[in-house]
């Protein structure tokens, strides 16, 4: 059976998943994928090719295509509501907990940029449909990302703190209360508690 570019991708991804970055490696891929060398240079140039093509196919998965499904829902509440029930939920996202440990990187680190880029626009045009005010819509959106991109340091740092899946579902709902308030409400932030 001849592997096609996809093959190799997919199973780069496989092992960027399992080992991060250092891990794409083309002898070990074609050992795990029963093939040459030879295959993998029909079909890249050197091993940086692969882990590019590697890292756009996690970037198109993890990031446009779930934008895209979201987007299908017109309301920006519900939008918001499923991602932040997505994001915190789940094993769903591990090469990107490898990709940060290796952020340093610069073929990583402009990945990274470009997703955080595009996560952090998608957030703020979702508050600004909301009906907030551009800094406003953009401060939560920041607000939201850097939640989960903690959330991501603490299951790799410290995983048993998130071991109760009720954690993860309250980390969801919490955002969305504090952050999805209607822009004409008291904002919790800035008013005492009670």
């Amino acid at each position: 059976m001849r592997l096609s570019r996809q093959d190799w991708a997919e199973a780069a991804l496989r092992a960027l998943e399992e080992g991060g970055p250092d891990a794409v490696a083309v002898l070990p891929i074609a050992h795990a994928l029963a093939t040459t060398r030879g295959s993998f240079y029909w079909h890249f140039t050197n091993r940086a090719d692969l882990l590019e093509v590697a890292l756009q196919r996690w970037e198109s998965r993890s990031t446009d295509a779930l934008i895209e499904r979201l987007s299908a829902d017109p309301n920006p509440r519900i939008r918001l509501r499923r991602l932040f029930e997505y994001a915190f939920s789940g094993d769903h996202d591990v090469v990107e907990i490898s990709l940060a440990a290796h952020a340093s990187r610069p073929e990583i680190a402009v990945v990274l940029e470009r997703v955080a880029t595009k996560r952090a626009n998608y957030l703020e045009a979702c508050f600004s449909e909301l009906g907030f005010s551009d800094a406003a819509a953009r401060g939560r959106g920041l607000v939201a990302y850097a939640t989960y991109l903690g959330w991501l340091q603490l299951r790799r740092s410290a995983p048993s703190v998130l071991s109760d899946e009720d954690a993860n579902t309250s980390i969801a709902k919490l955002l969305e209360r504090l952050l999805i308030q209607d822009p004409g409400d008291s904002d919790t932030t800035t008013s005492t508690p009670q």
